[in-house]
Formats: C-alpha cells, sequence, structure tokens
C-alpha cells in the first residue's frame, strides 16, 4: 500500500476554486461548492492509502473529484480560449468528457441546465476582463498538455 500527503494537490484545488469564484457566475455555486467540499474531504488528517480495495476514504474521494474538477475546468477554460468555443458548448462538451459518467440522471439535468445558461464568449471574456491573443493561447496549450499529464498520473494513481 503506497500513502501520498495530498497538500499540494489541496493547494492546486484552492487556487482553482478562487480562480472560479473571480470567474463570478452565480451559475456556477454548485462547482465551487461541490470542489469545496473536496479540498474539505482531502484536509482531513491520514494521507490517501492508494489502489486499496477497502471502500473509498473520505480523502480519495476528494483526490479523485478534485481531479475531475480540474479535468473539467481545463477543458472548459481552453476550449474558450484555446478553440474559440462559446462557454455552454465549451462546459457541455468538457461535462459530457470528464463528469457525465460519474453523476446521476438528476445531476446530468441539472448540470445541463446550468451550462446552457453561460454567457457568450464575448461576454464571458468582458465580466473577467480576459483579452484573448495569441501568446495568451500559446500558454493555455501548454497549461491545457500539463494539466492532462499530471491528472492522468494523479488519477492511476488514486482510483
Amino acid at each position: 500500500m503506497v500513502n501520498m500527503q495530498t497538500t499540494h494537490l489541496q493547494d492546486a484545488l484552492r487556487i482553482l476554486l478562487s480562480l472560479i469564484q473571480k470567474l463570478n457566475l452565480r451559475l456556477l455555486y454548485p462547482v465551487t461548492s461541490d470542489l469545496a467540499q473536496n479540498i474539505e474531504k482531502l484536509s482531513s488528517s491520514a494521507p490517501i492509502q492508494i489502489k486499496n480495495i477497502q471502500p473509498k476514504t473520505a480523502q480519495q474521494q476528494g483526490s479523485e473529484w478534485g481531479i475531475y474538477t480540474v479535468q473539467f475546468f481545463t477543458k472548459f477554460i481552453c476550449g474558450v480560449v484555446e478553440l474559440q468555443l462559446d462557454p455552454s458548448i465549451s462546459a457541455t462538451l468538457a461535462y459530457n468528457e470528464v463528469l457525465r459518467a460519474h453523476h446521476s440522471v438528476v445531476l446530468k439535468g441539472v448540470f445541463g441546465s446550468i451550462l446552457r445558461m453561460l454567457p457568450e464568449r464575448k461576454v464571458l471574456c468582458e465580466q473577467i476582463g480576459l483579452v484573448i491573443d495569441v501568446a495568451l493561447v500559446k500558454e493555455f496549450v501548454r497549461f491545457r498538455r500539463a494539466s492532462e499529464e499530471v491528472c492522468g498520473i494523479i488519477l492511476r494513481i488514486v482510483v
């Protein structure tokens, strides 16, 4: 059995939570609330027990769902910046790829409704003061690639 401290993951998730909150979209409240709960789960005192046959601990669940949240927001934001998609389309694609398989029918409906209400790309960029240029797109490509690699490694260990 391998143990993994979660301090760095907690820090990364807190930064992501801060970023999501700065988007100032009330529609994302369920996501921010869920992410905050996953950070709390990670804060329990014992390290994660990895590849354990027993039921998952709160920390394991927090780690797994925290990574899913990172994957979702990476794909969502990069879809808006890199692929120039409207937020509702980008978020729906990210949701379908990362979270949909893990949600109940009720949650699928809730998320589908919320994601359809996101503002258009231009409006979102204005709201958060985001100016998209070639340099920013390159940075987001680098960020996306690094995030995909790190999330993949962590999920292979935790799940």
